[in-house]
């Protein structure tokens, strides 16, 4: 009887890998940074035209929630965590990138976000930081954190010691307003991830915004 070879399984071929998923990298991700200073669909442009500072001018970096948009198109997350709901515009902007996705967004208050999350990939949860995290279970698996709650350089850390037990492995932190005020700037200047590579994306002027990635 003649046996007949195994088979090995058809590797796919290097450009499909590519477009499924984004290779994380502080270049890669500082590189989306200027080709996302482009018009997004017109309901993230509706969103992105209720804040003064997000208008793009030629030649400047993209405003982070324009950056939001195209991350989540590039990098397309199972699950966004967005901590510091407000007005829902980051929420929106992660969730029209990658509508396959989910996002949970959340705030201590009651916010504008029936006139902006309308999409049905959101989540909105009325709770603080540390009562999400206690909810959602170790298997969540978060792709991009964004931390955008308070500014006071105290929360950001605490927020990230939490939150870093739910990143995936190949996942990105991302904090707002690094240079805001002292505390900021103290908490970001002294900031020594555990876990992954800290660095900055100019994505929001002089306010600042920073980034760890996490890619074990």
């Amino acid at each position: 009887m003649v046996r007949r070879k195994k088979e090995e399984p058809k590797e796919e071929p290097i450009k499909e890998k590519k477009k499924k998923l984004l290779e994380l990298s502080q270049y890669k991700l500082t590189q989306l940074a200027v080709e996302a200073s482009a018009l997004c669909p017109g309901y993230v442009e509706k969103i992105l035209a209720l804040e003064n500072d997000t208008k793009l001018h030629e030649g400047s970096p993209a405003h982070y929630c324009r950056y939001f948009y195209w991350l989540a198109r590039a990098m397309k997350p199972s699950l966004c965590v967005d901590i510091g709901t407000h007005k829902g515009m980051s929420s929106a902007c992660l969730a029209a990138g990658h509508p396959g996705g989910n996002v949970i967004t959340l705030d201590i208050i009651d916010t504008a976000y029936d006139r902006i999350c309308l999409l049905p990939n959101i989540e909105r949860r009325i709770c603080g930081s540390g009562d999400m995290g206690e909810t959602m279970g170790m298997d969540a698996g978060i792709d991009i954190l964004f931390i955008d709650a308070e500014h006071d350089g105290v929360q950001p850390l605490k927020q990230y010691n939490t939150y870093l037990h739910f990143m995936k492995k190949r996942s990105l932190i991302l904090f707002d307003d690094i240079n805001l005020n002292n505390g900021m700037r103290k908490f970001w200047r002294k900031f020594d991830p555990i876990v992954g590579e800290k660095f900055e994306l100019r994505i929001h002027g002089d306010v600042g915004f920073g980034a760890v990635l996490i890619n074990t």
